[in-house]
């Protein structure tokens, strides 16, 4: 297995003017080294499988007085191929040592709609604000916002939208029953999340920094398994269009396939060029990534280009140091 130490953290401050503490770099190696893994993923970006997993962690102390979260990143080592009856092409990736599941495929009870964009993609925390704020008022939907801190210099905006587990099961993994019983109740909150949505989308392109970029928007819906739904656009109709039933209807077969025949924890659908959500990869409970070929070609480009940039920026430094 190919192993890299990697400073994840410290507590000196970082280019976005934060500092964390020892007790959060503590808290962190916790984590990693609980009964679940941390993902290596690729440029925060939330669309390409993991390349692997970041494990034992530790917080050591520099001769300046410094403290410093370090891990290993440990690169998949096992890749398998299936083909389906459909002729889908899929990939498993895995570690030949086993694995254990991903932190990020938990599944939690959400109670309300909850909301989650960086801040470093706003001008400043009026701007944020305001953005929150006009959202509530168009769709007069009480939901939850937080932070999502990305650490790098300027990530194209993305808001990642957690659905509450009534609306998840009513318009992402659908349960019949659930929605019978709820009535006309849930009509409403349904109703006011698509203008809720169609706001989000609204308001990012209104606001959001840097400018004429795509907006991502990840939309989470937990139940039994996680759905996570992604659509890159700056069109609300698109938008709103993509999480009609009609739309998400085609999903509901690949939903219970993923969770009762690979043991899939979380499952990825992008939506396409042919305006239809299609398969990317699912987390599954042994730790490994399964994912169509596309999927994984994305990755490895992405990858390389990546560590061009870092060879291209090494030699660079060493010139310039000469």
């Amino acid at each position: 297995m190919e192993k890299q130490k990697i400073v994840l953290s410290s507590t000196h401050i970082d280019s976005h003017g934060m500092m964390m503490t020892k007790e959060a770099l503590e808290n962190g190696a916790k984590m990693i080294n609980s009964g679940r893994s941390l993902r290596m993923g690729l440029e925060h970006d939330m669309s390409f499988p993991p390349l692997g997993r970041i494990a034992d962690a530790e917080v050591i102390k520099s001769n300046d007085g410094s403290y410093y979260l370090v891990a290993y990143q440990e690169y998949f080592d096992k890749q398998q191929q299936a083909i389906l009856e459909d002729g889908t092409v899929l990939y498993r990736e895995s570690f030949v040592s086993g694995g254990k599941p991903f932190i990020e495929s938990i599944v939690e009870p959400v109670d309300k709609v909850e909301i989650k964009t960086d801040p470093i993609n706003f001008e400043n925390q009026k701007s944020l604000d305001d953005f929150f704020e006009e959202i509530r008022i168009d769709s007069d939907l009480e939901f939850d916002k937080e932070l999502l801190i990305r650490k790098s210099e300027l990530p194209d905006p993305e808001i990642i939208i957690k659905l509450s587990s009534i609306i998840a099961v009513s318009i992402v993994i659908i349960k019949t029953k659930v929605v019978e019983k709820l009535g006309e109740a849930i009509g409403e909150d349904i109703a006011k999340f698509y203008i809720f949505l169609r706001s989000s989308v609204v308001g990012m392109v209104k606001r959001a920094i840097p400018k004429n970029r795509p907006i991502t928007f990840i939309i989470e819906a937990h139940d039994e398994i996680i759905v996570e739904l992604i659509i890159k656009s700056n069109n609300p109709d698109e938008v709103v269009n993509a999480f009609t039933l009609d739309c998400l209807k085609e999903i509901q077969d690949k939903i219970e396939t993923s969770k009762n025949i690979f043991g899939a924890e979380k499952i990825q659908f992008s939506f396409g060029e042919k305006n239809t959500w299609e398969l990317n990869y699912m987390l599954t409970k042994d730790g490994a990534v399964i994912g169509t070929k596309k999927a994984f070609d994305r990755r490895d480009e992405a990858f390389s280009e990546f560590l061009n940039k870092m060879l291209e920026k090494d030699n660079n430094d060493t010139s310039g140091s000469r």
